[in-house]
C-alpha cells in the first residue's frame, strides 16, 4: 500500500526532484545484475524519471528513461559488468505542476533479466 513519490510543485523554490541511491557492496557488484521496479508517470508534462549507474567513481549516460505513461509498468534492467558502485533512480519534474511521479517494487537480483529493457552494456 505504499510507494516513493515526488510531489507536486507549489511554486519554482520548492525541489522538483529526487534521487533514490541503491549502494552496491560485495558480492552485488560482481557481475551482471537485474533491477526490477514498478513506475508511474501520470499527468501533461510530468517530468522524467531515469536510471544511472556508477562505476569508478563515474556516472553512466542514463541506461534508462520514461517520460510518460498510463497507469502503472513494470521495468527490467539488466546491468551489465563488474564493479558497478551503486544504481541510481533519478526523477525530475517537468513544466507540469500536477500529476503523479511515483516508483515501487524495487529488487535487485544476480544475473541478467529475462526480459530485455536494455541492451547497452557498461
Amino acid at each position: 500500500g505504499r510507494y516513493l513519490t515526488i510531489p507536486e510543485t507549489e511554486n519554482k523554490r520548492t525541489g522538483r526532484g529526487a534521487r533514490l541511491v541503491l549502494p552496491l557492496t560485495p558480492p552485488w557488484n560482481d557481475g551482471n545484475l537485474c533491477l526490477s521496479f514498478r513506475h508511474k508517470l501520470a499527468g501533461h508534462h510530468v517530468g522524467m524519471l531515469q536510471v544511472f549507474v556508477k562505476k569508478e567513481k563515474q556516472f553512466s549516460p542514463a541506461v534508462w528513461g520514461r517520460t510518460g505513461g498510463n497507469g502503472w509498468r513494470h521495468t527490467q534492467i539488466t546491468l551489465w559488468g563488474t564493479g558497478l558502485e551503486s544504481v541510481i533512480l533519478k526523477g525530475e519534474r517537468g513544466r507540469g505542476r500536477s500529476g503523479e511521479m511515483a516508483v515501487d517494487d524495487i529488487t535487485l537480483r544476480k544475473g541478467s533479466c529475462t526480459e530485455e529493457h536494455n541492451l547497452r552494456r557498461l
